[in-house]
C-alpha cells in the first residue's frame, strides 16, 4: 500500500503541480480502490471500457493523448508530403538507359535558310560508348512517322554501320544548288558521327552531359498532353546539331528523357535549332534499316577505294603538309587546274588517281577542245568538317572563247606515313556549267 502511494503521490500529483496532503492522498487511493473493485465485477468487455474512461479523465492523460495526436498528424502529413513530391536525379536516368538496346527518334531541324525539315533515326548505342551509335539510320525529308522506305530517293540518308566500319551518305538531287539533277553517295572509311545529327542518348551521354554541362537548372510540372510528372531541365553542353543551349524532359516515373531541343542563344524563347518530339525505346527495327541502298543513277564516291589507291601509290596528288583544311582544299583546286590549262597531264593524272583508263581519255579530249584559260576564283568551300563525304570547292573558270563557267570537285587529303597529300576525287557533276 505505501508502495501504490508513493508511486501515485509521484506520477500524479507531482505531473498536475497540486499539493500533496493526507487528507488528499487518502481520497486519491480510495477512489482508485474502489474503482478497482467495481471494475472487477462488471463484464471483461465493460470492465476496459470503464477504465479506458477512467483514464481518459485525467487531465495527465488528456494532455498525453492530445499531443500523440498532433504528433501522428504531423508524421503522416510529411510522408504524405515525400509520397506526392516527384523525385528524380540525373543518375537514375543514366541507370535506367544501361538497359536500353535501341532508340528512336522523331522531330525536325532548322535549315541554313531557316526552314523546318522534318527527319527520324534508329540507333543502336555502342557496347564501349553508348553516347555514340554502333548502328544508326538518320533519315530527312517527307515521311510519315516511322516509315521505312530505304529506296526513296527523295530522302537524305545517313547509315552508319559497325559491321562495314563504314558510314554512308546519300543526298537527293534536289538538294545540290549546282547541280540539281545530280544524286551522290559517299562511302566512308570508319564510323563518322556528323555533329550536326542527332546524338545517341544512351546513358554514357547523359554521364558525360552531367560533368560538362554549365547552368543546370531543373524544374518540376506537369506534362501537359499526358498528365505526367515531369521534370524540365535546362543548361548549356557541347555544341550538338549546331547547337548549345538544350532544354529536355524527363518523365519522373520512368527516369527517361521524352523529348528535347536545342537553341543557337540561351533566351530559350526563338525557334529551336532543333527539336526531337518523338522518343521511343526499344522499338522494333525495321528488316534492313541499317542497310545502305543506294538509288539508280547515283554518283558513288568510295573513300575506302581512294585510301587504298593513294597509300598503294604515295606520289598520288600534292603535299599539303601545314596547311590547314581549307587552305589545303584551295591550294589542291589551284595546281589541279593549272595544270589542266598548261595541259600537264601527267600531273592532272596523279592529282585525279580515280579516274579510270577510258574515262581519263574521254576527260582529256573534252578539256583540249573547250580550252580552260584561266582559273578566276575559288567560291566558299562546302563540308569542309565533314569527315564522312568530301570537301566540295566551286571554281569560276574562264576559256579561251571568253565565256565564264563553273566547275566543281570534290577533293581529298590523305595521310600517307607523316605526310598530307591532297587529290581530286571527281567532279560532283558535269565538269562545267553555266554560272
Amino acid at each position: 500500500m505505501r508502495h501504490i502511494k508513493k508511486i501515485v503521490k509521484k506520477s500524479y500529483l507531482n505531473d498536475l503541480n497540486v499539493p500533496a496532503s493526507k487528507e488528499m492522498d487518502e481520497r486519491i487511493l480510495g477512489d482508485a480502490l474502489a474503482a478497482m473493485e467495481e471494475s472487477a465485477k462488471a463484464e471483461p468487455a465493460l470492465a476496459e471500457l470503464n477504465i479506458w474512461r477512467m483514464i481518459m479523465k485525467s487531465k495527465i492523460v488528456k494532455l498525453a493523448t492530445a499531443a500523440a495526436i498532433i504528433l501522428a498528424v504531423v508524421i503522416s502529413v510529411t510522408i504524405l508530403d515525400k509520397s506526392t513530391t516527384p523525385t528524380w536525379a540525373i543518375e537514375q536516368t543514366i541507370e535506367t538507359l544501361r538497359e536500353i538496346e535501341s532508340i528512336y527518334i522523331a522531330g525536325y531541324f532548322l535549315t541554313a535558310d531557316a526552314k523546318k525539315a522534318d527527319f527520324q533515326a534508329w540507333i543502336v548505342p555502342s557496347s564501349k560508348d553508348s553516347s555514340k551509335s554502333a548502328y544508326y539510320r538518320f533519315e530527312a525529308g517527307m515521311f510519315e512517322p516511322e516509315d521505312f522506305n530505304p529506296y526513296d530517293q527523295n530522302r537524305h540518308i545517313v547509315v552508319v554501320s559497325e559491321r562495314d566500319n563504314s558510314t554512308y551518305f546519300y543526298f537527293p538531287a534536289n538538294t545540290w544548288t549546282f547541280y540539281p539533277n545530280q544524286k551522290i553517295a559517299y562511302i566512308s572509311e570508319g564510323l563518322d558521327r556528323n555533329p550536326k545529327d542527332p546524338p545517341c542518348l544512351g546513358s554514357d551521354f547523359f554521364e558525360k552531359m552531367k560533368i560538362q554541362a554549365q547552368d543546370w537548372h531543373e524544374e518540376y510540372g506537369i506534362d501537359e498532353e499526358t498528365g505526367k510528372q515531369s521534370v524540365f531541365v535546362t543548361c548549356a553542353h557541347p555544341t550538338r546539331m549546331g547547337a548549345s543551349f538544350w532544354w529536355i524532359q524527363f518523365d519522373v516515373e520512368t527516369k527517361l528523357p521524352v523529348c528535347y531541343k536545342l537553341w543557337l542563344n540561351q533566351d530559350y524563347s526563338s525557334e529551336p535549332a532543333a527539336c526531337v518530339s518523338t522518343i521511343i525505346y526499344n522499338p522494333k527495327l525495321p528488316d534492313g534499316v541499317f542497310e545502305f541502298y543506294a538509288p539508280e543513277e547515283t554518283k558513288i564516291l568510295d573513300h575506302r577505294e581512294l585510301s587504298e589507291i593513294v597509300g598503294a601509290d604515295p606520289t598520288c596528288g600534292i603535299s599539303v603538309n601545314e596547311l590547314d583544311t581549307e587552305e589545303a582544299c584551295k591550294r589542291i583546286v589551284s595546281e589541279y587546274w593549272e595544270a589542266v590549262i598548261n595541259q600537264n597531264w601527267e600531273k592532272v593524272c596523279r592529282m585525279r588517281p580515280m579516274i579510270e583508263e577510258q574515262t581519263w581519255e574521254e576527260l582529256q579530249n573534252m578539256y583540249i577542245n573547250v580550252k580552260p584559260a584561266k582559273l578566276l576564283g575559288i567560291r566558299e568551300c562546302i563540308n569542309i568538317g565533314n569527315k564522312a563525304s568530301f570537301p566540295i570547292v566551286p571554281c569560276l573558270i574562264r576559256m579561251q572563247n571568253g565565256m565564264t563557267k563553273v566547275g566543281v570537285l570534290h577533293v581529298s587529303i590523305e595521310q600517307i606515313g607523316d605526310e598530307k597529300r591532297g587529290v581530286i576525287v571527281d567532279s560532283l557533276g558535269p565538269e562545267f556549267v553555266d554560272p
